[in-house]
C-alpha cells in the first residue's frame, strides 16, 4: 500500500503584495514626516545629500546659465542698435533742419541786401534764384528762375549783394541762362576806382579769377585796388564792383604789357539770389 502524499500551503505566507508594500511606504513616509516636522530628525540628512549633489546642480546648470545670459546680451545689444538708429535719424533731421535754417538766414540776409542796392538811371530789378550750376568747368554759366514771360532780355547784368555776377545770355519763357564773369567768353570794359585806368577784363575760365590779359605796365594799379565797371560798352551800368587786384605779372620779353589777375567780389558760380537789371524800356515803369 502506497504512502499517500499531500502538498500543503504554509499558514502565513512570506511573500508580501505590492498593495501591502504600498501602504506600508506610505505609513513609513508618513511617520518620517511627522518625526521631521517634530524633531527635525531628516535635517542633517538633507544638508549632507544637498552637500554631495551641489556640485552636480552647479554642472547641470552651467549650459542654461549661459543660455539665458547670451540671450539677455543679444537682447540688449538689439535694443542698443535701435536706440543708436534712433539717435542717429535724430541727428541727421536737426542737423538738416540747422542746415535749412542757416541757408534760410543766409537767403534773408542777402535779399535784404539786394533790396538796399541803389538802382542804375533806367533799369528795374528782378530777383531770381539759382536752379542749376551746369558741370561745365570752363563755360562758368547759371541757370535762374525767370525768363522772358517776366520781363528778362538777353544781355542783361546780373549782380549779386556784392557785385557783378555776369550777363543773360539766353532767354526762355520761363527761365534764363547766365553767363558769369568767370567765363572767358565773357569781356568785361573795367575801370580802376581809385586810379581810373581803363582795362578790358575777362573770366579765367577754370580759376575763380578774373584777368586782364595786357595792361599799362605803369597804369599805377596796386595789388588790392578795386575794379569797376566802366561803361563804355553800354552793357553794363558804370560803377559795378568786379574785382579786386590779387597779383600784377610784370611784361615778359620785348611785350610792353603787364597782366594782371582779380579776384571777383560777386559770389560768381554759387547759388543764391541773384538780381537781373532790366532796362526799363524794355520792363515797363520802375516799380
Amino acid at each position: 500500500m502506497g504512502l499517500a502524499t499531500s502538498h500543503r500551503e504554509p499558514l502565513f505566507s512570506r511573500v508580501i503584495g505590492s498593495n501591502l508594500r504600498l501602504i506600508l511606504a506610505l505609513v513609513a513616509s508618513l511617520g518620517l514626516l511627522f518625526l521631521d516636522a517634530r524633531q527635525g530628525l531628516m535635517a542633517p540628512v538633507r544638508a549632507a545629500v544637498a552637500h554631495v549633489i551641489a556640485p552636480l546642480q552647479s554642472a547641470l546648470a552651467l549650459p542654461f546659465v549661459g543660455l539665458g545670459d547670451a540671450f539677455a546680451f543679444m537682447t540688449q545689444h538689439r535694443e542698443l542698435l535701435r536706440s543708436q538708429e534712433a539717435l542717429t535719424r535724430q541727428l541727421a533731421t536737426s542737423q538738416a533742419g540747422q542746415q535749412t535754417l542757416a541757408t534760410m538766414v543766409a537767403e534773408n540776409a542777402q535779399l535784404r541786401a539786394l533790396a538796399q542796392l541803389p538802382l542804375p538811371p533806367g533799369r528795374r530789378a528782378l530777383v531770381v534764384e539759382v536752379l542749376a550750376i551746369p558741370d561745365d568747368a570752363f563755360s562758368r554759366r547759371l541757370l535762374v528762375n525767370m525768363g522772358a514771360d517776366a520781363g528778362v532780355q538777353a544781355g542783361s547784368p546780373v549782380i549779386d549783394a556784392n557785385g557783378l555776377v555776369g550777363q543773360v545770355t539766353r532767354v526762355d519763357a520761363a527761365r534764363s541762362e547766365v553767363t558769369t564773369i568767370l567765363s572767358r567768353q565773357l569781356f568785361i570794359p573795367l575801370q580802376g576806382a581809385r586810379s581810373g585806368v581803363r582795362l578790358l577784363g575777362r573770366g579765367a575760365g577754370s580759376d575763380a579769377a578774373v584777368e586782364i590779359p595786357q595792361m599799362d605796365a605803369h597804369g599805377g594799379l596796386e595789388v588790392g585796388d578795386l575794379l569797376v565797371t566802366s561803361g563804355l560798352d553800354g552793357v553794363y551800368p558804370p560803377g559795378l564792383p568786379v574785382a579786386r587786384v590779387r597779383a600784377i605779372r610784370p611784361p615778359r620779353g620785348n611785350s610792353p604789357f603787364a597782366s594782371m589777375v582779380a579776384q571777383p567780389v560777386s559770389g560768381a558760380g554759387h547759388a543764391g539770389p541773384l538780381m537781373i537789371l532790366v532796362p526799363v524800356a524794355a520792363g515797363g515803369a520802375t516799380p
